[in-house]
This record gives C-alpha cells, sequence and structure tokens, in this order.
C-alpha cells in the first residue's frame, strides 16, 4: 500500500512575522480600550452613590456616604493665642517672633570668626559666641516669645463641621495682616508699654533705628477664606465632613471647586482625566508594531550594513511608517468592533486565536491531510 502527504504551501517567515505583530497590535488596542472603559464605569459608580445637600444641616441618614454641599467657609469660633489671649476671627493666625541676637560669623576679610548682631527667628545658644575658641563675654537674653501658627478651633462650611484637614486643602486663603490689632494683647504680656508699630511690625525697641540685643519684632497675619464659596465632595462621618478616601480620590481627581458647581461638574472633571490616555498609549504602542512587522518584510534579507546610525534609522523607518498607517488603521477598526461588547471581545479574541493558529500552521507547513 502506497501512501502519499498533500503539504500546504509554506508562509514565508517575514510575513509570519509580520502578521504576528498585527495581531499583537489588536490585541494591545483592545487592552487598552477595555481598561479606559473600566475606569470611567468605576467614575460612574462613585458618582452615583454621591447625594447633594443643603448646607444648612446634617442629615443622619447620610452618614457614611459621599455628600455633594456648597457654602461659605468658615471659623466655628475666633482663634486664640494661648501666648498673648490675642482673638481674631478667621481660618490660621501666623505669628512671626524675631529678636535681635549676637551671633557668629566667618569674617569676610581674615580666617577668623567675629560677634554680629542679627535679627533672628530663633534662639541663638550664648555657648556658640567664641572667638578663637573662647568666649566672647557676651550673650543673648531668652526669647519671650517664639513663632508659631494657631488654627481655628473648628471649621464650617454654611454650618456643617469641617474636618480641619479637609479645610486646609479646599478653602483658597487669603492673609489679612493684624498686627495693629494685636498690639495691645502683646503689650500685656511683655509688660511694655513703649511697644509701636514700625513698617507694619510691631517693634520693642526704644529708637528703631538702633535698636539693642533682646529687641523684639513681631508681626501677626491672619488667613480667611475667600469670600466665594465651595463647593466639595466629601464623607458625612460622625456629624462631620471628612475627606474622601485615597481609592475615591482617585475616581474623583477633582473634590473641592471655588464657587457654586453641580454634581455633574465633577463626573465631568473625572471622566475628562481619564480621557483616552490608555487607549491611545496602546494605540500608538500598536502602530509602533505594525511598524516593526513592516520593517521586517520591507528589510528581510536585505544587507544594511552602514545603515547604522540614527539618521539611517529614520530613513529606513520612512517607508515602513507609510506601509504601517492603513494596515494600523483597519486593525484599529477591528479592535473598536470588538470593544463594543463582550460578544464582540469574545468573537474578535476567537478570531484572533483561529488567526494564529492558522498562520502558524502555514508557517511549520504542516500536511493539510493525508490520503492511504
Amino acid at each position: 500500500m502506497n501512501s502519499t502527504a498533500t503539504s500546504g504551501h509554506r508562509l514565508p517567515t517575514q510575513y509570519f512575522l509580520a502578521a504576528g505583530c498585527v495581531l499583537a497590535a489588536i490585541l494591545l488596542m483592545v487592552v487598552g480600550q477595555h481598561i479606559d472603559r473600566r475606569l470611567r464605569r468605576a467614575v460612574d459608580r462613585v458618582s452615583a452613590g454621591i447625594v447633594s445637600i443643603d448646607a444648612a444641616r446634617l442629615d443622619p441618614a447620610h452618614n457614611g456616604r459621599l455628600v455633594h454641599v456648597t457654602g461659605n467657609v468658615a471659623a466655628s469660633a475666633p482663634i486664640v493665642d494661648p501666648d498673648t489671649g490675642f482673638k481674631a476671627d478667621g481660618l490660621k493666625l501666623t505669628r512671626q517672633v524675631d529678636m535681635l541676637q549676637w551671633m557668629r560669623l566667618a569674617s569676610p576679610d581674615s580666617a577668623g570668626r567675629t560677634i554680629v548682631s542679627r535679627w533672628l527667628g530663633f534662639g541663638y545658644p550664648t555657648a556658640l559666641l567664641t572667638v578663637d575658641g573662647k568666649p566672647d563675654g557676651r550673650s543673648n537674653p531668652p526669647m519671650p516669645l517664639t513663632s508659631r501658627t494657631i488654627e481655628a478651633p473648628g471649621f464650617l462650611i454654611g454650618d456643617l463641621p469641617l474636618d480641619a484637614r479637609l479645610a486646609d486643602a479646599v478653602v483658597p486663603l487669603v492673609r489679612q495682616p493684624v498686627s495693629a490689632e494685636a498690639l495691645p494683647a502683646l503689650a500685656a504680656k511683655l509688660g511694655r508699654a513703649d511697644l509701636r508699630m514700625v513698617d507694619g511690625r510691631i517693634v520693642s525697641a526704644a529708637d528703631p533705628a538702633a535698636p539693642e540685643i533682646g529687641d523684639l519684632a513681631i508681626s501677626y497675619g491672619l488667613q480667611v477664606a475667600g469670600p466665594a464659596p465651595v463647593t466639595l465632595i466629601a464623607r458625612q462621618q460622625d456629624g462631620r465632613l471628612v475627606p474622601v478616601s485615597p481609592a475615591e480620590a482617585r475616581r474623583l481627581p477633582m473634590t473641592a471647586a471655588n464657587g457654586a458647581h453641580d454634581l455633574a461638574f465633577f463626573t465631568t472633571q473625572a471622566q475628562a482625566a481619564i480621557g483616552s490616555g490608555w487607549a491611545w498609549t496602546m494605540r500608538l504602542l500598536a502602530l509602533g508594531l505594525i511598524a516593526i512587522g513592516c520593517c521586517i518584510v520591507i528589510y528581510w534579507g536585505v544587507d544594511l550594513t552602514g545603515w547604522d546610525n540614527e539618521i539611517a534609522g529614520v530613513i529606513l523607518m520612512a517607508p515602513a511608517l507609510l506601509a504601517a498607517a492603513p494596515v494600523w488603521g483597519l486593525a484599529l477598526l477591528v479592535a473598536l468592533v470588538m470593544g463594543l461588547s463582550w460578544w464582540g471581545l469574545a468573537l474578535g479574541m476567537a478570531g484572533c486565536l483561529a488567526a494564529a493558529v492558522w498562520l502558524t500552521m502555514l508557517w511549520l507547513d504542516r500536511p493539510a491531510g493525508r490520503q492511504a
């Protein structure tokens, strides 16, 4: 009995590799579309759970939920400087204190060191006042006050309690000088009636033009919320509004904005932040992959000796990109159709798998069948 084998047609290796690049490019683009679609659906799920509330009161039924609210931000009570008793209405009170002190500096005209007077915001240690390793004999008095920032005891948006972390992150602050208002409280604290205002600072020098060691220069600044309302998305928790979780913040990159904005504004911003980042990243990678496949087909077996520099590489890639562009367009169309539905994805994946198997069979030149 004789037997013969009927062989298929062998697929040239370069075409097999190029076809593999096209199939891989299609799958890359489908993956990019899938990631973008998943991100958009996650934004939709988070947005669907947000409820818009009135800034006048909290509804206990919304505890634990994300809420959308618009209102003016203010402190729940005046800020009190615990060291001087000075009170101010605002969100943050900053006290800057400088004292004229001796300090050691390198002398610019010699290798030694010299003692000079400087306004410093910290206490300079007397132990450092030495020349050639020996005490200089001068000393600095202790600072009666130091610089510090005091926050309001509580924050409100409308009439709703606002977490301090959220207030600090969302409120546009406007700085106002309040040194003159603090002058009486500071004079009482230091027990000095000769304090005066000089260039916006409270100074204790008898002669501001010739201050002495130990004289103070103190300024106060108050940070208040801007006049415009603030719209924010936060979580209602235990009778106050707190920041959203890190996972929710990734879905909603903008959770606060100046002015009155509806909930759709934040959802639109979240969708715009997604854009088509992953989809277009994968599409560009797919174009590069198809261009590589075209290079394989065009230059297979060609001696490229001497074309090993950057300029030559650009010249060689030009025809490959021209050939790849229409192929990429068709591959993109296939990927878009596959991404329309789960059925399209399943059928497309099955088609890609069948094409890969068929190409492999052609490349290996396996017998299509046997006759006895």
